[in-house]
């Protein structure tokens, strides 16, 4: 604790008074250990920048709108995951659909690696 009142824990988490917790990035840097970002996208994937280095990331949930193809037996019906891809993090998708592909929207939850484990 410094004369703030502010908390460091392990040198690595900073808290600050007014009780927004933060990761220490550098002497004078600091980030929100959890951030869940929005992307639409109707391509198969977005690359989202965040580093797979320094964040996990997980897909806490997904809307779809367009024509399912329920026929098709080859592609799975909806597959949404999160995967490492040069260094940050893809997310993708897979459907089976009729016509043109349907419009995504997909909320992920990035982790600062200072706090979670991540085993996959």
């Amino acid at each position: 604790m410094n004369s703030n009142n502010d908390i460091y824990v392990g040198g690595i988490t900073y808290l600050k008074k007014d009780k927004d917790l933060r990761i220490l990035t550098s002497p004078s840097s600091y980030v929100k250990p959890i951030v869940i970002k929005r992307y639409n996208f109707n391509d198969g994937f977005v690359n989202t920048g965040y580093s797979t280095s320094e964040w996990s990331a997980v897909v806490v949930g997904f809307d779809v709108h367009g024509d399912i193809d329920e026929t098709d037996r080859h592609s799975p019906l909806i597959k949404v995951m999160a995967e490492k891809d040069s260094g940050t993090w893809r997310v993708y998708y897979e459907m089976a659909y009729d016509h043109d592909p349907p419009e995504w929207w997909v909320d992920v939850m990035f982790i600062r690696k200072e706090i979670c484990s991540d085993e996959r």
